[in-house]
């Protein structure tokens, strides 16, 4: 049996890199923010190709004799790239230049030309509270935090960062730059809490307590996800998305690409976290191997119902055959939807207890 915490109080280093060579711009044991910039990287523009020869009615191997600019020269969108010339020097036809940028390769066998863009500077913010633990040589740093760290049972799209928010019953998540944090993720009013409108603008991240297939694959194709409780009814109302919701207004980063996926709320100085001692210790495991119970609300951590969100109904004795031919301690267990499965139970973990925190 999974005895894993939940919800933990951790020190983490989260690496934060460019995806080329640039400049860091902090130094070991610099406290940052999350959105302070500590590395920048300038990008090359995009490439454009266009089809001068064709448009000029013109051989490719004629085009370098229309050409008014040449390779390596700067153009502007709009300048004249290439010009063909009428009955006496006359001119009769100009191809402008979509972009400003650089002429790049003028080609005498395809007939185009390659106007690449103006390189773009890319930021690389820290994306949460901390300090510098390390420096990366051109390519960024780690940053080392304190705080509160939930394991979520199943995520959608990679690494997120913003302010939690918990919107009013019924608005929605049209929040934008925002990590919304909701009971459930539902095509719609279920009349059971807050639920998220999948069909709203998308914020950077959605945080629930449970969620349908249909609607995680409408609002996971659009920003990342990270479900607490599990799959079905069993997952709505989850303690974990209650607790978060009461920090609203606080940096969060999400790392879905991990496993197990999680939330990181670092704690910042002078703002201390009022809820998270006595959420830590309502979230305390139980004792290493304790078998579930009946009634346990558990959470279905690998096979066919992975992800899950269901109750014991009775813990089988001796050693049960599963589908794959192995021997294995399982439970049966009820799902969201009524239906019952046979589970082993090292797939099995405990959900958050009942009890309210207040």
């Amino acid at each position: 049996m999974c005895n894993s915490p939940r919800v933990s109080w951790a020190t983490v280093r989260e690496p934060r890199t460019l995806p080329c060579d640039g400049e860091v711009m902090v130094s070991p044991g610099q406290a940052v923010e999350p959105e302070t910039v500590i590395a920048r990287a300038m990008i090359p523009g995009l490439e454009h190709e266009i089809g001068v020869s064709s448009a000029l009615g013109v051989a490719p191997e004629d085009l370098g004799a229309c050409m008014v600019k040449r390779e390596g020269d700067r153009v502007e969108a709009g300048e004249a790239l290439a010009a063909s010339r009428g009955f006496m020097g006359l001119v009769s036809y100009v191809v402008p230049s979509p972009v400003s940028g650089v002429v790049e390769t003028i080609s005498p066998v395809t007939g185009t030309v390659v106007v690449r863009g103006a390189p773009r500077s890319l930021d690389l913010v820290a994306g949460i509270a901390g300090v510098v633990a390390e420096t990366l040589p051109g390519r960024g740093a780690i940053v080392e935090s304190e705080g509160v760290l939930v394991r979520g049972v199943h995520s959608v799209g990679g690494p997120a960062y913003g302010k939690l928010l918990a919107p009013p019953p019924g608005e929605g998540s049209i929040h934008p730059g925002y990590i919304v944090v909701q009971d459930q993720l539902e095509e719609g009013t279920t009349g059971r809490g807050r639920t998220v409108d999948v069909g709203a603008a998308a914020p950077t991240c959605v945080v629930a307590g449970s969620a349908s297939y249909r609607s995680l694959l409408r609002l996971g194709a659009r920003c990342a996800v990270l479900i607490t409780g599990g799959f079905g009814r069993w997952g709505a109302g989850d303690r974990i998305v209650r607790m978060l919701a009461g920090l609203g207004g606080r940096w969060a980063a999400v790392n879905g690409a991990s496993f197990p996926c999680s939330l990181f709320v670092p704690a910042v100085a002078g703002s201390p976290l009022p809820p998270i001692e006595k959420c830590l210790r309502a979230f305390r495991p139980r004792g290493a191997g304790e078998p579930p119970r009946e009634g346990d609300r558990v959470v279905i951590t690998a096979g066919p119902a992975a992800g899950h969100a269901a109750e014991v109904l009775d813990v089988l004795p001796g050693f049960t055959m599963m589908p794959s031919g192995t021997f294995a301690r399982a439970a049966e267990v009820r799902l969201g939807d009524g239906s019952t499965a046979v589970v082993p139970l090292q797939n099995l973990e405990f959900a958050a207890p009942l009890a309210e925190v207040d």
